[in-house]
């Protein structure tokens, strides 16, 4: 038989899979028609437009209403009575902007900002206090001990929802720039906010528990834009901010190291890959080769079909889409690396000019703020590489084959296209420098445990003539295999335990990335003379690096399979 043509088997949650026309909502599709709990704190008890069979007795207000209503009204009413050029895009239409200086703008006395900030100085009382009073509501109607949560809130809920946790964000922000900009108390201050944003995250992670995935991701994706908005506000009456002044620097930090803070406890959470609803893979991936051009085959302006996984894909995801948590975390921890080691390169590129041509910067950072931006930098790939990747494989649950494919797959499409996107950076950095290994041990992992569909598929969008990235992911495993040969054992310490064994494996994955990548993408790449030499001498440079370094038996015939592999079709 032909075996099975489709690249997913039924996904492992309690949904009802089938193939579906648009995207529907996650879980028992018949609780779906339960009416969704409505939101009005000022509701009395001879109020018809509401549903009393999903209400209680008394019709009155449940507490959280009444509480998040009056705190997001404090909020609103402290930010319109200020006046500001710059604006913090907000991320729902309750409150589309707010202005900046709620996060670093001068005291003020008004009976509306006593209060706001009387809300965020106390919500490690008054969230639990909602969450619990959400709770017993969500219990009437017996959809909370579902695997997926079918308990739905009505618009109104979310429209003030996303503003309580954007100000939960902004306060949080306000406190960790706080004070005097020294270098004690801007610590000392942004310790506080740290601790303090355990409050939103623990009610957060305590709606996974009672609602539906899809709205508890609308509130961490309002949460995470709104520090991201903080970093770098518009500023109409300027011309674009000023990127390396002492304020943008400790407001860079505070944001991203919160973001990192709120990774770090959501990737540790038990149900975390359950929550992505990872799919199974068969091994097989549907794709048609592009046929090679001759003279009786003019085939050079056929495109291959970009979609289609995507095709498949439709058939059995639903809303939030399989990996929306995980590739959600893994991008914050790459952009924030990303981000903080340009800062470095840029400033020593200055530097490094000025110098030469005997000029003083009068804006030059200082050694202490550089090696901030270098524990930022360690500080998230860490994160990625530690709380993400190797907690969710070393998993005492996740320990068979087909487990590792999926729990691989929750990472692959970020790891893979953050890391063609840095590789110029990647590059700049020495091939033993921390940041550099770990982050290519996390490609790596990926090019060994992840699921041949969605790697073939990634190249194969790399290959895409409108965005030819594929260079620029043969550069990467150049850098990888660079950097490998510091996994020999040596005096010097490594930020990772890097055994013999798992030297040799590296290499091995390096030659069978080899291998797919020419299987994947000679078709497309052939089309163009110049792309093809390119890609042969940049593949063979790989394969002949490898052979010249001391290797096992088994990885040396490894590489000269792929070599022979590769001169077939080069040929």
């Amino acid at each position: 038989g032909t075996g099975n043509q489709n690249p997913f088997e039924p996904s492992s949650d309690a949904e009802e899979d089938g193939e579906t026309k648009k995207i529907s909502l996650r879980g028992n599709q018949p609780c779906l028609k339960i009416p969704p709990l409505v939101f009005q704190p000022m509701r009395v008890s001879d109020d018809s437009s509401t549903n009393g069979e999903y209400l209680p007795k008394s019709n009155r207000p449940y507490l959280y209403e009444i509480v998040i209503a009056l705190w997001v009204q404090a909020w609103t009413s402290f930010a319109a009575s200020m006046k500001s050029d710059a604006q913090i895009q907000g991320g729902g239409n309750t409150v589309p902007t707010w202005p900046y200086e709620l996060v670093q703008g001068s005291h003020n006395p008004t009976s509306d900002a006593a209060v706001a900030f009387a809300f965020i100085r106390h919500m490690s009382f008054f969230l639990p206090l909602c969450l619990k009073s959400l709770g017993l509501r969500c219990a009437q109607n017996n959809t909370t001990k579902l695997i997926v949560p079918m308990t739905f809130l009505d618009d109104h809920h979310i429209q003030i929802l996303v503003p309580l946790v954007e100000t939960i964000a902004l306060g949080l922000m306000r406190e960790a720039m706080s004070g005097s900009s020294g270098i004690s108390n801007a610590d000392q201050q942004l310790t506080k906010a740290l601790i303090n944003s355990d409050c939103v995250l623990d009610f957060i992670i305590g709606l996974f528990a009672l609602l539906h995935p899809s709205q508890v991701e609308t509130l961490l994706l309002a949460y995470f834009n709104i520090l991201e908005e903080c970093e770098d506000p518009t500023d109409k009456g300027r011309k674009g901010p000023d990127n390396m002044n002492k304020s943008h620097l400790r407001r860079s930090k505070c944001g991203r190291q919160i973001r990192l803070h709120a990774v770090e406890r959501l990737a540790a959470i038990p149900t975390f890959a359950r929550l992505n609803f990872p799919l199974k893979f068969t091994g097989f991936y549907p794709r048609r080769k592009v046929t090679s051009s001759s003279w009786t085959n003019q085939s050079i302006n056929e495109q291959p079909e970009d979609d289609a996984l995507q095709k498949y894909l439709e058939k059995v995801d639903r809303f939030p889409q399989s990996f929306w948590l995980s590739e959600l975390l893994m991008n914050q921890c790459l952009s924030i690396c990303n981000i903080s080691c340009s800062m470095i390169i840029m400033e020593a590129d200055k530097q490094a000019k000025a110098t030469k041509h005997g000029r003083k910067m009068n804006n030059a950072l200082l050694r202490d703020d550089l090696l901030r931006m270098e524990s930022l930098a360690f500080h998230s790939i860490l994160c990625a590489y530690e709380l993400l990747i190797k907690r969710q494989a070393m998993d005492s649950r996740f320990q068979t084959v087909s487990s590792s494919t999926r729990v691989a797959a929750l990472f692959t499409r970020p790891v893979l296209q953050q890391s063609v996107d840095a590789v110029s950076l990647l590059a700049r950095m020495d091939p033993n420098q921390k940041v550099r290994v770990i982050w290519l041990l996390c490609l790596l992992y990926i090019l060994q445990e992840g699921p041949d569909a969605l790697i073939r598929d990634e190249l194969r969008r790399f290959c895409n003539p409108e965005d030819n990235r594929i260079n620029n992911f043969i550069h990467l495993l150049k850098l990888a295999c660079t950097s490998c040969q510091y996994f020999i054992p040596s005096d010097e310490s490594l930020p990772v335990l890097c055994a013999k064994e798992m030297t040799q494996e590296a290499f091995n994955c390096l030659s069978a990335s080899v291998i797919l990548l020419i299987d994947e993408c000679f078709d497309v790449v052939s089309k163009d003379e110049y792309e093809l030499e390119k890609l042969g001498r940049s593949v063979f440079d790989i394969l002949l690096h490898i052979l010249s370094t001391p290797q096992s038996s088994v990885t040396l015939l490894r590489t000269l399979g792929g070599k022979l592999f590769v001169g077939l079709f080069l040929t």
